[in-house]
């Protein structure tokens, strides 16, 4: 098994939507199964990934201004991207790829899912706290984006631990750190798992998106206490 990490931001917090594209692309070329996506944006549909080959080439993308035409405004406390990516990710689920996505730091209320996690392709995921207590921040459905599927659709799909969790420093050393965007990868790793667990040349005729999340979703042990659209199917369980 390969694990790789691609870098999106500058020491300034600053990034470039051709460095996404790039990322995506790389996934495509080198036929990665599953990809970790700790970044969301409002959940409707826009159109700057319309066409990967047709985008603007060199848009800025800073925490504190936007720059038309691309539309993009950071909030780097989760990384979340002003933007929706949905039409990039029907292309990479397309091609075989599991995608895991954080749901969004803008919880309590309903109805702040944030894209791609609202997508039926994506994995969603919530955070919860060792208490097993959703965590005040995660987002909550119901889905508000029309398109393709309709609004209405219930996320998370699953949750897991994302609230003080143990993390490496950028420099050096450990520090706590909380956010569905920490809840994402540990479901990522999980799916990796799964993955590994079936021989290589076995792996693009047997897996697919729908059959990870299948798996992880009939696996999950639903939490008492939170309702269906703060938990999904509930705790993720290996």
């Amino acid at each position: 098994m390969s694990v790789y990490e691609k870098c999106l931001f500058s020491l300034l917090q600053v990034s470039y939507t051709s460095w996404f594209l790039d990322a995506f692309n790389y996934a495509i070329a080198t036929n990665m199964d599953v990809l970790n996506l700790s970044i969301g944006g409002p959940d409707y549909l826009d159109l700057p990934f319309v066409e990967k080959t047709e985008l603007c080439h060199g848009d800025l993308i800073h925490k504190d201004y936007i720059l038309p035409p691309s539309q993009f405004m950071w909030n780097f406390s989760d990384f979340e991207i002003q933007t929706s990516i949905s039409l990039t990710v029907w292309e990479l689920t397309a091609n075989n790829m599991i995608m895991v996505s954080a749901i969004g730091n803008d919880g309590p209320l309903y109805g702040t899912l944030t894209n791609p996690a609202d997508q039926s392709d994506v994995i969603g995921v919530g955070a919860i706290d060792y208490s097993d207590h959703v965590a005040s921040f995660s987002s909550r459905s119901m889905s508000t984006w029309e398109i393709p599927h309709g609004y209405g659709r219930v996320k998370p799909d699953l949750v897991a631990y994302g609230h003080e969790i143990m993390g490496s420093k950028i420099s050096t050393g450990c520090k706590r750190l909380s956010g569905t965007s920490v809840a994402s990868p540990v479901v990522a790793g999980i799916a990796c798992l799964l993955v590994s667990i079936i021989p290589e040349n076995k792996q693009k005729g047997i897996l697919n998106p729908a059959s990870i999340k299948q798996a992880l979703v009939e696996g999950a042990t639903k939490l008492s206490g939170p309702n269906l659209y703060e938990q999904g199917a509930g705790r993720v369980n290996l």
